[in-house]
């Protein structure tokens, strides 16, 4: 396991505990008790946000590192199973950055079909998983501050 991606495991088993990143179908696989849609035209705003800090930023399907200036950066392989009998290696990368930009629309575009985009925000304890448009929490109380309305997962 490379040194990144065990510190963004061990981050995911303390504060969102059965969550990882090595899903064979989602790729970044969060269980929280509370989480909250975004919507589309409000996700450039919530990566300006999360990125504002320390952050990991996992990109499955898509180099990340033209769109932003990470401190350090790992590129590795992952596995995509859709299917129980279909197994296909796709690149990952999984930068760790501190105040920086990410150009989330610019990333996407350039991923594969089966790509997904995740910032993990250390010091905000959140997750953001754009592919889904998911906002994950540790607490009610962060998802009020930003004034995000809850959902049961």
């Amino acid at each position: 396991m490379t040194p990144i991606r065990r510190e963004v495991e061990d981050w995911l088993a303390e504060n969102f505990p059965g969550s990882t990143i090595e899903d064979g179908y989602y790729f970044v696989r969060i269980k929280a008790e509370v989480e909250c849609q975004v919507p589309l035209p409000e996700s450039q705003a919530m990566s300006d946000y999360l990125t504002r800090g320390r952050c990991w930023i996992i990109s499955v399907g898509g180099d990340l590192t033209p769109f932003t200036n990470p401190t350090r950066v790992e590129q590795d392989m992952t596995i995509y199973n859709p299917d129980y009998n279909i197994w296909e290696e796709i690149p990952r990368w999984i930068a760790e950055t501190e105040n920086v930009s990410l150009d989330i629309q610019g990333l996407v575009r350039s991923m594969m079909s089966e790509g997904i985009l995740a910032i993990v925000a250390i010091d905000l304890g959140l997750v953001f998983n754009f592919s889904l448009l998911r906002l994950y929490a540790t607490s009610r109380d962060q998802l009020d501050r930003l004034g995000f309305r809850y959902i049961s997962p």
